[in-house]
């Protein structure tokens, strides 16, 4: 049976982290235990009690050298030295280290169903997961009725995507927890890690009916709501991914007030890219700014078994989207006057330096992810280590390249088609999108047709709609088609308009799309009509069209903000 004291620790130190005491006490009570420590020499009783306290305040490796010094005792092997010992090296990243002394502990301790299950784990993490699934087989074959068995096999055949063998103990695991009572909380886990198969193998309606069902478990789960907001997110839709992913920060802050250091910024990562996707620079800048300044917060990627590594590579990927889709933004600043153009030379040329940094940061990120992930899992895949992250994003670069799922699959014909320049590839891939559900890799293949292959007139003006459909600003760089309407303009007027709306992008083309533009005495009228029907309408000041730049910003801001 499973000691249930240890249990508590083990809940406590890795699901729901908290200080078990204050800060002001740390002090005292770290040094009654070096008291303690000076009087009995002759046990490893206090060490392990010692280390214990320093992992709930996350001093990890202090807490490892603890746990050495109390493996020379007689007793070791009684006061489970190992097992804590496996436990924290895990938590540092160093998984080969753990997994040595959670095979020794095992086989001292072959009865001890913790011993196994962590064994079992550790055989995945360092990437045995053949060698963990027959374990895992041979103790199912002796208790059928183990509820965490089953979840293990489900868990790792989805990991060598098993597809049909993994939702069959998904589904043992279901069964068992009803007929042995286990508390549904217990089941929000495997409902995650199923939610996540399923996409891997676009099973998108399956995996939206599992995610609910965690959802209904525990409606206020940071990591539900989050992966609510990726679902949402991947099928383009702002306002609901929005609304999860602010909803899923509120609880994290709610879930962590009682320990703030252990508070992710995995919530504000998602808002980043997700103004970033939709050009809302502003708001992208602002979330910015907070991730940078928790970001070298490492408490929680302690607590979680993250290494630091693997965070900042995403990160880092995320600056560089954010410093490029600025400088995309600034092309459109206008300078009113001399001293604006000076201003506009000097941050054209300070933004050179942000990317060019930004990019040698995230290669180096990379580099050091993939170097860290070698000597520590033994990995031979060089996409391999991103699956390390505990709250994987739904995106390719998370998947291992000698993956052979659906997903995994339909990136590489992506890359494979842009590569060639293969237009009929790239147009047959589009056809085959399940919409709305992977609108992003929609928005994804649309961008690469438009870039890298030669488009008949009427084939541009239909991807263009598309992704104009999709999220407007997107189309900017590659050409709006309207037809411009300019019937109450003067005449003299018209040629000037015309270049600022050249200037964003708007071509004359017959097309759904209507701009009519109305001269009024001290400001212009415009409306866009989308197959006859009004969808937008504003007015801007009037100019005499001596700045006709002003004009083409006003429109290019109203044409291409988020919907």
């Amino acid at each position: 049976m499973i000691n249930k004291k240890r249990l508590l620790i083990f809940i406590l130190l890795f699901i729901t982290p908290i200080y078990l005491f204050s800060v002001d006490n740390y002090a005292e009570i770290d040094k009654n235990f070096k008291d303690k420590l000076s009087v009995m020499q002759n046990s490893s009783e206090v060490y392990v009690e010692y280390a214990l306290f320093l992992l709930e305040h996350n001093f990890l490796h202090e807490a490892i050298e603890q746990l050495r010094k109390g493996l020379s005792f007689p007793d070791a092997e009684e006061r489970d030295v190992m097992y804590w010992l496996s436990k924290s090296y895990a938590m540092i990243g160093a998984n080969d280290l753990a997994l040595f002394y959670a095979k020794e502990h095992y086989e001292r301790n072959q009865t001890n169903e913790e011993a196994l299950f962590e064994y079992i784990w550790l055989l995945h993490r360092n990437l045995k997961t053949e060698e963990a699934i027959d374990l895992a087989h041979l103790a199912y074959e002796k208790n059928t009725y183990s509820f965490i068995l089953a979840s293990f096999l489900a868990i790792l055949y989805g990991e060598i995507n098993k597809y049909e063998l993994a939702i069959h103990y998904y589904q043992d695991a279901e069964e068992l927890a009803y007929v042995l009572g286990i508390d549904d909380l217990s089941l929000i886990s495997n409902y995650y890690n199923q939610y996540l198969l399923e996409i891997n193998f676009l099973q998108f309606k399956k995996a939206q009916e599992i995610l609910e069902k965690a959802l209904a478990i525990d409606p206020m789960n940071p990591l539900l709501l989050r992966s609510f907001g990726n679902f949402y997110h991947q099928q383009m839709n702002f306002s609901l991914a929005l609304a999860y992913y602010q909803e899923s920060e509120r609880q994290e802050i709610i879930y962590t007030k009682e320990k703030k250091t252990l508070r992710t910024p995995l919530s504000k990562l998602e808002l980043l890219t997700l103004y970033l996707d939709f050009n809302l620079i502003n708001e992208a800048e602002s979330i910015r700014k907070e991730i940078k300044r928790e970001k070298e917060n490492r408490t929680w990627m302690r607590g979680y078994g993250i290494n630091h590594y693997f965070f900042d590579a995403l990160w880092y990927e995320e600056e560089l989207h954010y410093w490029l889709i600025t400088k995309e933004e600034n092309k459109h600043k206008i300078a009113r006057n001399f001293w604006q153009q000076l201003i506009q030379y000097k941050n054209k040329f300070t933004l050179s330096i942000d990317i060019r940094r930004a990019r040698t940061k995230r290669e180096r990120s990379h580099l050091l992810a993939l170097e860290y992930a070698k000597k520590n899992q033994h990995l031979e895949n060089s996409a391999y280590y991103y699956l390390m992250l505990n709250d994987r994003r739904l995106f390719v670069g998370q998947l291992p390249i000698t993956s052979h799922s659906p997903k995994s699959l339909l990136y590489k014909e992506i890359d494979y088609a842009t590569k060639y320049r293969d237009k009929t590839k790239l147009f047959m891939l589009l056809d085959n999108l399940q919409l709305p559900y992977q609108n992003k890799e929609k928005v994804l293949i649309i961008k690469n047709i438009l870039i890298n292959t030669k488009l008949k007139k009427g084939e541009h003006k239909i991807l263009i709609e598309e992704l104009y459909r999709l999220t407007p600003h997107l189309s900017q760089p590659f050409g709006m088609f309207f037809e411009i309407d300019m019937e109450n303009i003067s005449s003299k007027n018209q040629k000037k308009i015309k270049r600022a709306l050249k200037r964003i992008g708007v071509k004359e083309e017959s097309s759904p799309f209507l701009l009519r533009i109305e001269e009024a005495e001290e400001e212009l009228r415009i409306l866009l009509f989308e197959d006859s029907v009004l969808r937008k309408e504003w007015q801007v000041k009037h100019y005499g069209y001596r700045h006709w730049r002003i004009l083409a910003e006003n429109i290019r801001k109203e044409l291409f903000a988020s919907v």
